[in-house]
């Protein structure tokens, strides 16, 4: 685990690090992880996303790791506990918004306590999106429509509300993003 005191540099190889240490044992959301990570690294080693954004594709889910659960809210307590790290803030924005996250904090009544992070850049997150959404929940390739119905059957009802009131922002994200890497 991450000691809060710690001066990691945060690469690639320490998010994938980080990432094993508090979401190995959680089965399919962690083969979701490491094909969202693995597809980060690829692109960027193929220059199709910055480092950060591939840091971002393996600590997006960090938040479900058992010592770093605070609210209940994946993203809101991944970003509080990179940020307790000192991971870098377009890393932590990054992570606290990914994917629709705004509007399942408005959904969960966690809009304020998300505010208290800073918008990532938006093609940044787009970026991120595109990552996330083209990898099922089993780690394998997947169109990103596939991947919103895996992921409505996954959430809660507060969670599939969210979804479904993002749906076609994220979509767009993801249309803007695959335009800009040409995929």
């Amino acid at each position: 685990m991450i000691d809060p005191g710690s001066t990691l540099t945060w690469d690639v190889a320490a998010a994938r690090s980080a990432a094993a240490a508090h979401l190995w044992h959680t089965g399919a959301l962690w083969a979701h992880v490491q094909g969202v990570g693995a597809l980060g690294e690829s692109w960027l080693a193929t220059g199709r996303v910055p480092g950060r954004v591939a840091v971002a594709a393996w600590l997006l889910e960090i938040g479900h790791g058992p010592l770093v659960r605070d609210t209940g809210f994946p993203p809101l307590d991944g970003a509080r506990f990179l940020d307790a790290v000192r991971a870098p803030a377009c890393v932590v924005s990054l992570v606290a918004y990914h994917s629709g996250a705004r509007a399942e904090a408005e959904e969960r009544g966690l809009a304020r306590e998300l505010s208290q992070f800073r918008q990532p850049p938006p093609a940044d997150l787009d970026l991120l999106t595109l990552l996330e959404l083209s990898v099922g929940s089993s780690g394998q390739p997947m169109e990103p429509e596939r991947r919103l119905a895996e992921v409505v059957v996954d959430h809660d009802p507060v969670g599939r509300r969210a979804v479904e009131r993002s749906r076609n922002d994220l979509l767009a994200a993801v249309a803007r993003a695959a335009a800009r890497v040409g995929v």
